[in-house]
């Protein structure tokens, strides 16, 4: 009987340090999905409180650049057109050519890998017509 407790304990200690295992990789979801972009986007290296970085890791921070949304229409001369942008009626007027340019100003947000920054990328809306 004595050689068989080391042997339960074992058995319950493994089988706890699998559930363990399991409920974690549950928990943080590593097996569900990829990381928030927020994760992704942290510098490796070691702060140094002025908001730059350090280290021998590779920064993954992004430039960020705001940019205008432009969208371009086309048809009957001197025609009024109703467009949907965001779910608001806008009424733009076509020249003589049957062309109009609508700019949505700073609409847009492009991210691009080396700055020094978090980034989330935004493009321009659809237009419904």
């Amino acid at each position: 009987m004595k050689k068989i407790i080391p042997f339960i304990c074992a058995a319950l200690f493994t089988t706890a340090m699998a559930i363990n295992i399991q409920y974690a990789i549950d928990d943080y979801g590593i097996l569900k999905g990829s990381l928030h972009t927020e994760v992704l986007a942290q510098n490796t290296g070691t702060g140094t409180g002025s908001g730059s970085g350090s280290g021998s890791g590779n920064p993954v921070l992004w430039v960020r650049v705001n940019d205008d949304c432009v969208y371009k229409f086309k048809g009957k001369a001197n025609a009024t057109i109703t467009v949907t942008i965001l779910g608001a009626k806008i009424n733009i007027k076509l020249d003589a050519n049957g062309e109009a340019t609508y700019e949505s100003s700073g609409s847009q947000t492009d991210c691009t890998a080396g700055g020094q920054q978090q980034c989330e990328a935004k493009y321009c809306p659809a237009v419904i017509w």
